[in-house]
């Protein structure tokens, strides 16, 4: 296994230089669209757990009307629905991957509160050994499907543990076929 956290840091530059124009015109439709058919602002950061427990500011585009309140899911605009059923949503965290806050692939990041209480305390120390990314083997895994806390935690500890150039390569093919299934399956647009 090739695990040189420098190796990964290549690759995620890479990739990113490779796709960055056409990500960019992703940002600015999906905003001016914003604009138009969602309430404001158009992002919406988040503090989350990163590499060794260090916090930064996750950013996304916004998909829930902030002027209500109650559950996150029931807060869902229409516009906000078809941007998580496409993950249209989480297109600007290309820049928390320029920047070296996350990575590609690995262990979604969450929000320190969510750590802190879930009980999990050696799982979460074993996630934080690496970059939290865009995808992982926890979404490659879900099929659009929801599943427990636990779940997603155990697939994070496989990654971890088989964290290799291969292995991550595999989960970035596997995202795109798991990104169509997800837009038919979850169709409300949940967080999965």
């Amino acid at each position: 296994m090739f695990r040189s956290e420098y190796a990964f840091r290549a690759v995620d530059l890479s990739i990113v230089c490779l796709i960055f124009a056409p990500l960019c015109g992703i940002i600015i439709v999906v905003s001016v669209l914003s604009l138009f058919f969602h309430p404001r602002p158009v992002f919406f950061t988040q503090v989350r757990e990163g590499k060794s427990g260090k916090t930064f500011r996750l950013i996304k585009f916004s998909s829930m009307d902030n002027t209500q309140t109650g559950p996150d899911n029931d807060r869902l605009t229409s516009f906000g629905r078809i941007l998580r059923r496409s993950s249209l949503d989480e297109v600007p965290q290309i820049f928390n991957v320029l920047r070296g806050e996350m990575s590609l692939v690995g262990p979604r990041p969450l929000p320190p509160e969510i750590l802190q209480s879930s009980g999990l305390d050696w799982q979460v120390k074993v996630r934080h050994r690496v970059r939290p990314g865009l995808t992982g083997l926890s979404q490659i895994k879900s099929k659009g499907i929801p599943r427990s806390f636990e779940e997603k935690v155990k697939y994070d500890l496989v990654y971890v543990r088989k964290a290799s150039l291969c292995f991550y390569f595999e989960i970035l093919v596997k995202t795109l076929g798991v990104l169509i299934v997800r837009g038919r399956v979850n169709k409300a647009g949940i967080t999965l």
